[in-house]
């Protein structure tokens, strides 16, 4: 079955926002990546209001401005993440990353791509 990204995008995007409402309400909104998929993606949360704080990326050299190298990430202390990595091996990466650090997911951080 093949669909167009933006259509399921639309779909999901209802459910992502109440899950938003309650779980990362008040905190920071952060997305991991930012690349041509996360660029989209950060677009459209944006487009319906969700303010992003900034961007976490593996590339030092995109690190600019709000994009932080991800080893600058720490503790969640008020921040929401929100990875929008598309390639199953690095959303591994991502997730054990993460884990490791002590971020909880579901709670501190959601793997949407």
């Amino acid at each position: 079955l093949r669909y167009r990204e933006e259509a399921f995008a639309q779909v999901k995007l209802p459910y992502l926002l109440r899950y938003l409402e309650k779980v990362a309400s008040g905190r920071k909104i952060w997305i991991w990546g930012d690349g041509r998929k996360a660029r989209k993606f950060a677009g459209t949360i944006a487009a319906v209001g969700i303010s992003i704080q900034g961007k976490i990326e593996v590339d030092v050299a995109r690190c600019k401005g709000n994009v932080i190298h991800y080893t600058q990430l720490g503790e969640p202390q008020g921040r929401f993440i929100m990875s929008a990595v598309g390639n199953a091996g690095a959303s591994t990466e991502i997730r054990n990353f993460l884990l490791a650090q002590g971020w909880q997911e579901g709670i501190d951080f959601v793997m949407c791509a």
